[in-house]
């Protein structure tokens, strides 16, 4: 008798759970369904380096000196490199890459190799006209032709399928003061004009360069 009472009440209540807990869709079902997924990595490391390469030679062709060192991007670079592939048919990043809004600035790309004359440290924030145009005493842009300037278009290849390469004219010193010149560092622009260019990137580096030498830059960029 007791036994059977017990079996009864142990039904009651089971039934009671399964109840409530199929009112409040909280069934075993419902907790079999609920799993966990992995995360799906969207990374995928690209990197975008620059290397560049400074050669001094002397009149006679002789090479005087060689120095290699990296570069670092600047925003405004970033910024155009963004908008030039994705901007849509009117307009891309204006505000940061004017030349994106006219097709009469910027199109040949930036391959405008420029030398750095005076105190001069690199900074993401850069842009062409804030590094200023080199004169008396002036640190700057060189822009002044057979004292290192202006900024030139080099000659654009594409050593890998992942890798592009701008190599300068060979800017002449031909009419430099006697005691020469150091040039402390480069950029790559997107023309020559000393107000409109947009900068991609910048490095520094001191080269001494006597009267009568040349300089080249190589700049190479790599796609990792």
């Amino acid at each position: 008798m007791h036994r059977n009472i017990t079996a009864i009440l142990s039904l009651t209540v089971a039934a009671v759970i399964v109840s409530f807990l199929a009112t409040n869709s909280m069934m075993p079902t419902t907790f079999l369904v609920a799993s966990n997924q992995p995360q799906v990595a969207t990374n995928d490391g690209t990197k975008v380096l620059g290397h560049v390469v400074y050669e001094v030679k002397d009149a006679n062709g002789n090479l005087k000196s060689y120095m290699q060192t990296d570069n670092i991007r600047v925003n405004q670079g970033l910024s155009c490199a963004a908008s030039y592939l994705f901007k849509n048919s009117t307009a891309g990043n204006t505000a940061n890459c004017p030349w994106v809004a006219n097709s009469g600035a910027g199109t040949t790309g930036f391959q405008y190799v420029g030398l750095i004359n005076g105190t001069f440290s690199t900074s993401a924030t850069h842009t062409r006209s804030a590094l200023g145009t080199a004169s008396s005493g002036v640190a700057g842009v060189l822009n002044t032709a057979n004292q290192g300037g202006p900024p030139t278009a080099g000659t654009v290849t594409f050593p890998s399928a992942s890798s592009v390469q701008i190599a300068s004219p060979a800017f002449a010193f031909t009419s430099d003061a006697t005691a020469g010149t150091t040039v402390t560092g480069s950029a790559l622009f997107n023309s020559a004009s000393s107000t409109t260019a947009n900068e991609f990137a910048e490095n520094t580096m001191s080269v001494a360069v006597g009267n009568a030498d040349t300089l080249t830059v190589t700049w190479t960029i790599t796609f990792s």
